[in-house]
């Protein structure tokens, strides 16, 4: 039994980059909006409807972080393994906002 490490298929690391890119993008759009809302919200505190800002800043905001600082990671992490679970956990960080608005839609 060999306990050398295998290289990892270089097509693997493509498609987890790819994959890595697309959803920082996401994150980053998410983000803004998330800030956007959250400074639309502060800006007008006597607004009955100034909650929506914080709710849609947590909602929209929060993943999008979380998925633009894994997104970022598994961009620059060296193993395929761990770059394969960062890279899912901010897939799905920044996928869960589309589906709870388009589940109200």
């Amino acid at each position: 039994m060999s306990t050398d490490i295998a290289r990892p298929d270089p097509r693997t690391r493509l498609i987890i980059q790819t994959i890595a890119v697309l959803t920082t993008l996401v994150a980053v759009a998410e983000t803004g909006v998330g800030a956007v809302a959250l400074v639309a919200a502060l800006s007008t505190p006597d607004d009955p409807w100034s909650f929506l800002g914080y709710v849609v800043a947590v909602l929209v905001g929060a993943p999008g972080l979380l998925g633009l600082v894994t997104g970022i990671s598994a961009f620059r992490v060296r193993r395929t393994d761990v770059a394969a679970w960062l890279v899912a956990v901010s897939a799905v960080a920044v996928l869960v906002p589309g589906a709870v608005i388009l589940s109200f839609g």
